[in-house]
């Protein structure tokens, strides 16, 4: 690792891992020099996958809403929020939700943690986290707050106009 890099994120909506015969997406960390040139790569792709059940792949949704969630967990390194609309698996989650990847200093995740749209007051057609930014620490309570796209938002009672909408998520400690 060299501190003179710029670090982020990113998320490929397909790719070929060196592991696997199929295509499917992938989430890396990229270092650049100050002339723009990739110096350093990580693919997180699997290291999240494991830290969840085996039956859900996460991978066919990093081409979705993805940014820095800030320090979520105040351990000095900054967390990921990907945004996964649309994603029902055995019941498991219900369809809309934001995954939080809790980082690392060695760029690898230790945990993550599940928020679902649902138990915040969206439906699963809502297409919670379809999009997701880190629009700063609005409230100043030390965590980076959330705007999510939510292009399935039906205002009244008929869900064949969608309207769209934006979620303001005022974060914590517990990613919530």
């Amino acid at each position: 690792e060299n501190d003179s890099l710029q670090y982020v994120i990113i998320s490929a909506n397909t790719y070929k891992s060196d592991t696997t015969d199929y295509i499917k997406g992938g989430l890396f960390i990229g270092g650049f020099d100050d002339f723009g040139e990739l110096k350093y790569t990580t693919d997180l792709t699997q290291k999240i996958q494991t830290l969840l059940p085996s039956n859900i792949d996460l991978s066919i949704y990093f081409r979705y809403g993805i940014d820095s969630a800030g320090d979520i967990n105040n351990d000095g390194i900054n967390d990921i929020v990907l945004g996964n609309p649309r994603f029902p698996i055995h019941n498991l989650l219900p369809n809309d939700h934001l995954t939080f990847v809790y980082m690392n200093e060695n760029f690898s995740p230790d945990s993550v943690k599940i928020l679902n749209g649902i138990d915040i007051g969206f439906t699963n057609t809502d297409d919670f986290g379809f999009n997701v930014k880190n629009i700063g620490d609005l409230d100043n309570n030390g965590y980076e707050d959330l705007a999510i796209a939510l292009p399935g938002f039906s205002k009244g009672d008929t869900i064949d106009v969608k309207n769209g909408a934006i979620a303001i998520l005022f974060m914590d400690k517990n990613a919530q």
